[in-house]
């Protein structure tokens, strides 16, 4: 399953949920009309109930690692609080969700 096709379905399974999703490009627009996340900005925003939220970035599978910039992403989240985590399946993501849940409500 390529990243694109993992994405989309952690996508549906977590609006499934309740969650709203959305999903963030990064990169170098072709045109001048896009507007485009810097790079290492992770590819999901996820929103749930009471303010719980973060990014999550979507790898097709466990072996693959974050590059540089993801990585400098995801600690300048953590440390300003933020839920950052990197996920290569549905279950994983879901997972993460209800983790960032259950610290937020403890």
């Amino acid at each position: 399953m390529s990243e694109t096709d993992t994405s989309k379905s952690i996508r549906l399974a977590l609006e499934s949920i309740g969650c709203v999703v959305r999903r963030v490009q990064c990169g170098t627009a072709r045109s001048g009309r896009q507007r485009l996340a810097k790079a290492g900005t992770p590819d999901l925003w996820v929103a749930r109930w009471h303010g719980v939220s973060g990014w999550l970035e979507v790898k097709r599978d466990p072996t693959e690692k974050p590059s540089p910039k993801q990585v400098a992403f995801h600690a300048d989240m953590s440390r300003r609080g933020i839920n950052c985590a990197v996920v290569c399946s549905v279950g994983a993501a879901i997972a993460e969700v209800q983790a960032w849940e259950r610290r937020q409500q403890a």
